[in-house]
């Protein structure tokens, strides 16, 4: 099996992408394009392309079509739509997330529940999309980092590389003195994502307070790593990647809420989690459920599978 996906250039969309990709076991690769801003939206409304439209990319978008396209954000949606026409259908074409367009365009619409999102060709995921599997976090993998380190580890996720986390004194106080705690109730270490701690002005105050500086999990480390290490995970904020990832994990995941407008279908996001017995607040304590890890790309890539079986039978038959 063959798989496109279209490069959207925002790391946290296209993680997504080749979560699913990869699910399919073929070959996977992201095809990178752009239209002239005045073919942007034209070409969406009547379907016409030329290779003159486009910015860049045109020659990668050429048969052997794929098996499947994926699509992500809305400013590549024609450059999706382009090549389900050129292949004359044969490519089954999927949009993750909400649409600025018809869902009937595609295939196939996957979004989270929160999203709320409807149609006939609409599937629901709890959460986002990852590669995050319990059963493939294996410490030995990653030891250079993580082994030295006493345990219980708990790992503060959060921030993302392109909207690190600032926080006033009042906060970076709270959270130090907090997180202090918490490390007192369990023992063992503390390591924190340098999405959330960029400057480390929370690491400096955790140390001030407890007078033990945190692991700092370097952005050029393995996430992987750092959840395969942990026995608590700390989601700090309300991000929906980070909260999809954590608890992927089958990790204990707690959530510390700070002092920000939380986004739209968060707190729909965040009950049906709770529900779920997935994840409980800081101040909850650890007494959290067993429960079953998400595993939303490896179950909407199995219901797929399923589509294009139906459809190639289809297409026997005719």
């Amino acid at each position: 099996m063959k798989i496109w996906g279209i490069q959207s250039g925002v790391s946290e969309l296209d993680e997504q992408i080749q979560s699913l990709g990869k699910e399919f076991g073929g070959s996977f690769d992201f095809k990178s394009a752009a239209l002239k801003p005045v073919w942007q939206h034209m070409v969406s409304i009547f379907g016409y392309t030329h290779a003159s439209f486009f910015e860049y990319g045109a020659e990668e978008l050429v048969s052997p079509w794929p098996d499947i396209v994926i699509n992500v954000h809305p400013s590549t949606t024609a450059i999706a739509l382009i090549i389900k026409k050129r292949s004359q259908n044969k490519s089954f074409l999927i949009n993750l997330h909400k649409l600025d367009v018809s869902s009937r365009n595609f295939d196939l619409v996957i979004a989270p529940e929160h999203e709320k999102v409807d149609g006939n060709n609409v599937i629901t995921t709890v959460g986002y999309l990852t590669d995050i599997k319990a059963e493939k976090l294996i410490k030995k993998n990653y030891a250079y980092t993580f082994s030295h380190l006493s345990t219980p580890q708990i790992f503060i996720l959060g921030g993302t590389k392109t909207q690190p986390f600032i926080f006033d004194e009042d906060e970076l106080s709270k959270i130090a003195k907090d997180f202090c705690m918490l490390q007192q109730t369990c023992g063992g270490s503390l390591v924190i994502a340098q999405t959330i701690d960029p400057d480390h002005r929370l690491v400096t105050a955790i140390e001030q307070t407890s007078g033990v500086a945190p692991l700092i999990h370097n952005q050029d480390h393995s996430l992987k790593g750092a959840l395969a290490w942990a026995d608590i995970i700390v989601c700090l904020g309300d991000d929906f990647s980070a909260i999809s990832k954590a608890c992927s994990s089958g990790k204990t995941v707690l959530h510390y809420q700070i002092n920000r407008t939380s986004p739209t279908g968060f707190v729909e996001f965040y009950q049906k989690l709770r529900s779920m017995n997935m994840i409980a607040t800081l101040h909850d304590g650890l007494q959290q459920a067993t429960y079953s890890p998400l595993r939303e790309a490896e179950r909407v890539a199995s219901h797929i599978c399923q589509l294009l079986h139906q459809k190639h039978k289809v297409n026997v038959l005719l």
